[in-house]
């Protein structure tokens, strides 16, 4: 199979680079050591990771390969990982693989979504819904908060209040709730900036 960590799959495979040929963004692993130490320094980032298991003799696995290529493409900034199952059988157990392919989604070193399948509407999906939540919402935040004067806007980091956190019931950040007279009217998960929007438009001029 040739080095044991490989920046493209023509690499990981021994295909020459040549112009025929489009160059993957999709990392493949070959070595425990190295995939745990390579998964150790992306714990403290807030990029999305999406992990392929695969193997050499899954019919499917083949289907999703140009679909991943062409996903890790198009989202530059989601990192794209192939294991194979055969080779890193501990990880596969370790994220409780049981068939292929399977697609598990990381962040901050822990699992946020998993597909099982060569379902690429369903894996794209999730890939847009797991990517939004990195978008920075503080400057959108500002702007809203100097455009709607009549409305509110408090910041509550969940590491500091957690007690605040849980009674609100909130499991995943950004969330943003909406109150009236000390009462929750809407709630928002996710840095959708227009969907924030839409609820704030909806419910200006009463909230409290």
């Amino acid at each position: 199979m040739g080095a044991n960590y490989s920046t493209t799959l023509h690499e990981a495979h021994n295909m020459p680079t040549t112009p025929q040929f489009k160059r993957s963004q999709v990392i493949a692993f070959h070595s425990s050591t190295k995939w745990k130490l390579h998964f150790d320094s992306l714990k403290d980032t807030n990029k999305l990771v999406v992990i392929d298991f695969t193997a050499t003799w899954c019919g499917p696995c083949k289907y999703m390969e140009p679909v991943l290529n062409d996903f890790a493409t198009k989202y530059t900034d989601v990192e794209f990982v192939k294991i194979d199952v055969d080779e890193l059988d501990d990880v596969a157990q370790e994220y409780g693989v049981q068939s292929m392919p399977t697609f598990v989604l990381i962040r901050k070193g822990k699992v946020v979504d998993k597909i099982v399948g060569a379902d690429k509407d369903g894996l794209k999906m999730k890939i847009e819904k797991h990517k939004a939540m990195f978008i920075n919402m503080d400057p959108i935040i500002n702007d809203f908060a100097a455009k709607y004067t009549n409305v509110e806007f408090v910041k509550i980091d969940v590491d500091e209040l957690v007690d605040v956190a849980e009674k609100y019931g909130v499991q995943a950040m950004p969330t943003f709730v909406l109150m009236k007279k000390g009462e929750v009217v809407d709630q928002i998960v996710g840095a959708d900036k227009d969907g924030l929007k839409m609820k704030i438009e909806k419910h200006k001029g009463s909230l409290y």
